[in-house]
């Protein structure tokens, strides 16, 4: 354990964000990401659970990354984040504003041990909104009224430097912990859950399912939010989760049961109560859904294509329909039609299903859609993100066209990609790799541009040239996983695509004196190209390169490894490592014999 985590120990059930912030707190920087930065990792991306950041802020502690993955918040996307296993939606989770039990932080100050002023920890379960009660106090979770800084977001300690603490202890309201707050803590630790049927949906659907089954039976189904408080919501979540016990059969039940006690009151409510259970979940084949759509094919002929559905023209087809018929995604169908002004936009809740269109209008969209990507589309299919998109755009000649059809049947939609370009793209990619796999300090294009403080252009400028002599790709095989050395980009950069550069260009590239390069050079290490009276000594790429994936300076492996150079020595005694080489103040380790390090 570094003196880091003796500071501040990483605290059971605690966020990893909290630790950090904690730690920069304790060692007097301003804010977290001052400390990130100051440390060579990134609190946003740390925030967002990135496993490279992750391992850097472990190495810098001294843990293994097991430990803390425990309070990592991983971003899967925009949308969805997955929290010990278990992936919840945006809208379960509080994370830009601080919640908390002020009778938890109080007993921190006697319970935790840590440097005094910095034991008050962030608990990773108070960022999981379906757990509105603290468990130890059974009191209300409480929530300060405005958001944080970006510049502070996720910062724990900062926001704690504000908190009136004792006014909040004087504000705690006991509350009763639902029986769904005590599922979702079980799925979190991985306990069982006495839950089967909620147990095959993911997390964020069990949750939502639960609530919205509770708020339907306690206030029917035009129920209004606004009018539900914090206590209510906790009784209707855990009342849905008491009637799911149950499992399918028991949601069978209930909707029937609606259903019927809704009788002649008309099909708007009855509708109502469809779009309910039907949105309640993200997954679009669940079972959820599939039962809802039987039961109101069954009771109510609502569901979609029921042949008692009010569209009974023969020259219209659902936009699913269309799809099906075509081959082609219904959803990106609904988009592009929505986008071109086709569907209308208070139709854009509906589900494709439900969405009437001329087939052979559509039919010019649904040919679109196999053939070009959208702006979304596009960054997935490359593994790129809008300003990698833009520089391959610019770059590789990408043609982006923003309308569909020609002359007076011409439709504008957003700017579309042709999938040609795309897979075109991805091979310029797929020539430029020269390795199996990274190597040393190799890093993503993002971590590249910032690191040499140059453009995303130069970088995929240099990709499609060709030239680069250190690019490896992983798995997916798109550009997020390209990994590239920083210093050879600052070294074309700087001295353009020679076939051998000077001493001055290696020492840059290696990351060494001057000096130690011409004492390589001496030793015969690293091979040189016949003199000539403009270059008395060039040392080849091909040398260059070799030298890198076999050797390795302790100067080098302090900014691969992000160690200390105390820590470095310590673990190259313990696995009785000695340099291969030394030159000047510089040794040299064979990479192959710190396979153990």
């Amino acid at each position: 354990m570094s003196r880091l985590a003796a500071i501040t120990p990483f605290v059971e059930g605690e966020s990893l964000t909290s630790n950090s912030s904690r730690i920069a707190a304790a060692c007097g920087f301003a804010s977290v990401r001052k400390f990130a930065a100051f440390h060579g990792f990134d609190f946003k991306a740390l925030a967002s659970g990135d496993p490279v950041h992750v391992e850097r802020f472990a190495n810098l502690i001294d843990r293994p990354v097991a430990l803390l993955d425990a309070g990592v918040v991983r971003a899967l996307s925009p949308r969805i984040s997955m929290v010990r296993g278990e992936s919840l939606n945006r809208s379960l989770m509080v994370r830009k504003r601080l919640r908390f039990c002020p009778l938890c932080l109080s007993d921190d100050d006697r319970r935790v041990r840590a440097r005094r002023g910095f034991r008050k920890f962030g608990r990773l379960n108070w960022e999981v909104l379906p757990i509105r009660v603290c468990t130890t106090h059974e009191v209300e979770l409480m929530q300060v009224d405005t958001e944080m800084p970006n510049a502070f977001a996720h910062d724990f300690a900062h926001a704690m430097g504000s908190l009136k603490l004792r006014t909040y202890r004087h504000r705690v309201r006991a509350m009763e912990v639902d029986t769904l707050q005590t599922y979702v803590e079980r799925r979190l630790d991985g306990q069982p859950t006495g839950s089967a049927w909620l147990d095959s949906f993911t997390l964020s659907d069990a949750v939502m399912i639960a609530e919205t089954v509770g708020v339907i039976d306690r206030h029917g189904v035009e129920f209004r939010n606004c009018t539900i408080h914090a206590e209510e919501w906790s009784r209707c979540a855990g009342h849905g989760h008491d009637i799911l016990q149950g499992g399918e059969p028991a949601f069978r039940s209930f909707v029937s049961s609606v259903l019927r006690s809704l009788g002649g009151a008309g099909w708007s409510r009855a509708e109502s109560l469809y779009d309910l259970l039907f949105y309640a979940v993200d997954d679009f084949a669940g079972i959820a859904r599939e039962i809802a759509r039987e039961l109101f094919a069954d009771c109510t002929s609502l569901a979609p294509g029921s042949p008692a559905s009010l569209h009974k023209e023969a020259a219209l087809s659902t936009v699913s329909a269309v799809a099906d018929e075509h081959g082609v995604s219904a959803r990106r169908l609904k988009t592009l039609l929505l986008d071109a002004g086709i569907v209308a936009r208070v139709d854009a809740a509906k589900l494709p299903g439900q969405i009437f269109v001329d087939p052979e209008r559509c039919a010019l969209f649904a040919a679109e859609l196999r053939t070009s990507l959208n702006q979304r589309e596009a960054r997935e299919a490359l593994g790129a993100d809008s300003r990698l998109l833009r520089a391959l755009t610019s770059e590789l000649d990408i043609v982006e066209r923003a309308s569909i059809g020609e002359g007076s049947s011409s439709y504008r939609v957003g700017r579309r990609v042709p999938v040609v370009h795309i897979e075109r793209a991805l091979e310029t990619l797929r020539r430029s790799v020269t390795m199996p796999e990274p190597l040393g300090a190799m890093v993503s294009i993002p971590e590249v541009a910032r690191i040499a403080g140059c453009s995303f252009n130069d970088i995929v400028r240099l990709l499609a040239r060709g030239t680069l002599r250190r690019v490896a790709l992983g798995k997916g095989g798109l550009y997020h996983d390209v990994r590239l050395d920083p210093q050879e980009i600052l070294a074309k950069l700087q001295f353009g695509d020679s076939s051998s550069f000077d001493v001055q260009a290696v020492a840059r590239w290696i990351g060494v004196p001057v000096n130690t390069v011409k004492l390589l050079v001496e030793r015969g290490v690293l091979e040189i190209e016949t003199p000539t009276p403009r270059r008395p000594m060039g040392v080849p790429v091909k040398a260059i390169v070799d030298f890198i994936d076999e050797y390795v300076s302790t100067e080098a492996l302090m900014n691969e490894r992000r160690w200390r150079i105390s820590r470095i020595r310590k673990r190259l005694d313990a696995i009785g490592v000695s340099p291969m080489f030394v030159t000047g103040k510089t040794s040299f380790y064979r990479r192959a014999d710190l396979s153990s390090l």
